[in-house]
């Protein structure tokens, strides 16, 4: 889906994309925001970050924000992000002088609408190098979202595909700790308000603490707090590299959910000029969800796909 169509000129001012009136693409010096129906769906900040792009904030349909973006526990994490680390360089984490960046090139793509699936999605694909600490590019990284609106589920929807590619002439590693991977920071909720939903579990596996790990196609969700109720349902995508996702999960201190690849037991080695594909799908609602409910919506979108 990326194709090349450089627009570099979108650094410099306010571009606004409508489509049938509804979905909007807006692009700014640092941020994209996608909107369906004058209500706004995410927020990917893109520069002006620390070390990596990412999805700074998600919406239910009525409006509730879902993310926490560098809170003062951990000013790494960055509501929606991806990041692994590279040959021994941590991307995950964000310290001076050790730490790798993953530094934004380009857009390829800016396309307000995708009609192939029962979603009006609106969508942009970027381009990444992820350079170690002395400036040395030890991956590339093509980055597709699609975000839109699901009007049959009440629901928003973001499709997050992360595909790496070696550009070197040695392997390299993909490796890190137990969350590494695509990364959810979702707003702080009492412990017994959070509910985690599967429909099956293979290899349960206490990390420590609170910090669980499990296999399945997909990972759910469901919280209430003073701001609000609602579901968060991620699915892997059969795309993924080493499908089905082993998904981390943490309740307490904060609620954390992640896609990994099981890294921090196996690394991935991708040979020169080789590439490995990450995909997700992310969908929210507001409210508490059931698993049947959860069920259907996976079934739909492993259907798109």
């Amino acid at each position: 889906m990326c194709k090349r169509i450089s627009i570099m000129l979108i650094s410099l001012m306010l571009y606004f994309f409508d489509v049938f009136g509804d979905n909007k693409l807006e692009v700014a010096n640092n941020t994209v925001e996608i909107s369906a129906g004058g209500k706004k769906i995410c927020i990917y900040k893109y520069k002006e970050v620390p070390f990596k792009p990412y999805i700074k904030e998600f919406y239910t349909p009525s409006g509730l924000q879902i993310l926490e973006d560098a809170p003062p526990d951990h000013l790494h994490h960055h509501g929606i992000m991806f990041a692994v680390s590279v040959n021994g360089v941590n991307f995950w984490e964000e310290k001076a002088n050790s730490s790798g960046m993953q530094a934004h090139l380009d857009f390829n793509l800016i396309n307000p609408i995708d009609l192939t699936g029962k979603i009006n999605y609106s969508v942009f694909c970027e381009e990444l190098d992820w350079n170690a600490p002395d400036g040395k590019v030890l991956i590339k990284e093509a980055r597709e979202i699609r975000c839109g609106y699901w009007s049959q589920k009440t629901a928003n929807v973001i499709f997050w595909k992360t595909n790496l590619k070696n550009p070197s002439n040695d392997k390299v590693e993909l490796g890190g700790n137990h969350y590494f991977g695509l990364g959810v920071r979702l707003l702080t909720t009492p412990i017994e308000k959070v509910k985690i939903i599967t429909n099956f579990e293979e290899n349960l596996e206490n990390v420590r603490g609170d910090e669980y790990l499990r296999t399945s196609p997909w990972c759910a969700l469901t919280l209430e707090n003073e701001k609000g109720s609602f579901s968060v349902l991620l699915v892997d995508l059969k795309s993924s590299v080493r499908y089905p996702a082993r998904w981390f999960t943490m309740r307490v201190p904060f609620v954390y959910v992640s896609a990994t690849r099981n890294l921090w037991k196996e690394n991935l080695v991708i040979p020169p000029g080789g590439e490995a594909t990450f995909e997700t799908a992310i969908v929210v609602w507001d409210g508490l969800k059931s698993e049947e409910e959860m069920i259907d919506a996976v079934r739909e979108i492993q259907e798109m796909k």
